[in-house]
């Protein structure tokens, strides 16, 4: 399961995948619409080792997200991340702190650089 947060001063949304489901939205924040994420891609270019647990969690992510009103492309770098339980007896790993970068690109070209201020990603193995 892939579950993304990002979060910008022209725009926030959420891009999530689970067992071939996917869904996601973006709210424009100036123009206070809300967009549909038709079809979004989520690429892991980096990963970084944890020993305690024997196992790798992506550092690095860059998501391409396509709306009817433009495409989104954001790319993040973690700081961090933690293993974390909440009452389930199967983990899952948070990916906090993520410096992000991104432009969203309007359909009539225009193009939007964001301002980039916090990213989450949840990923359960």
């Amino acid at each position: 399961m892939d579950w993304l947060f990002f979060s910008f001063d022209e725009l926030s949304g959420i891009v999530y995948s689970m067992d071939g489901y996917t869904d996601g939205g973006i709210y424009l924040t100036k123009e206070k619409q809300y967009l549909v994420v038709n079809d979004f891609s989520v690429e892991y270019l980096n990963w970084a080792y944890n020993p305690a647990g024997q196992y790798y969690v992506p550092i690095e992510v860059s998501v391409t997200a396509n709306t009817d009103s433009g495409i989104l492309e954001v790319a993040g770098k973690a700081k961090g991340f933690q293993q974390m339980r909440l009452g389930s007896p199967e983990p899952y790993y948070n990916v906090a702190d993520i410096r992000l970068s991104g432009t969203f690109t309007y359909s009539n070209g225009t193009a939007t650089a964001l301002n980039g201020s916090g990213w989450d990603q949840i990923i359960l193995r």
